[in-house]
This record gives C-alpha cells, sequence and structure tokens, in this order.
C-alpha cells in the first residue's frame, strides 16, 4: 500500500515466448487508476516472479532479466 492509500499489484502478461512486466494502481475501494509496462522479458520460468515494495508513493519492481545472461534489474515508478 503507499502512502497515499492507493494499493499497487504486478503481473506477467505472456504472449508466446515474450511477457510483460506490469504495474497498476487502484485505489480504496478496488478502482483501477492507472497501469504501466515496467519491462519486456521472456515468458520462461527462469525469469522467476517479479517483487514489488514501496516507499512513500513510489513502487520499486525487481525481476530478473535472462534474455542473454542472468540479471537482476529494478525499477522504481511512481503513481
Amino acid at each position: 500500500m503507499l502512502r497515499s492509500g492507493k494499493v499497487a499489484i504486478s503481473w506477467l502478461e505472456t504472449a508466446g515466448k515474450l511477457a510483460s512486466l506490469k504495474v497498476a494502481s487502484y485505489d480504496f475501494d478496488g478502482n483501477l487508476l492507472d497501469t504501466a509496462i515496467v519491462a519486456e522479458t521472456v515468458s520462461s520460468r527462469q525469469s522467476g516472479f517479479p517483487v514489488i515494495t514501496s516507499r512513500n508513493d513510489e513502487i520499486f519492481v525487481t525481476w530478473t532479466d535472462v534474455f542473454e545472461k542472468k540479471h537482476v534489474r529494478v525499477a522504481r515508478i511512481r503513481f
């Protein structure tokens, strides 16, 4: 939950061998406020699951990028 009371979620949306890592924010009543594509990655299980945390009204998303070599990536999003 963000300081403003919004709730953030993340998910992987797959399309063949690729996946889009997405995040969305909702208000306290469950209404969708905003969505964002964080990154494009592969849909294999090697990429693991995205992890999110928040600080104030910022969301930090981490995931494993396995396009060439395994790298842990971090993105900061502000809704």
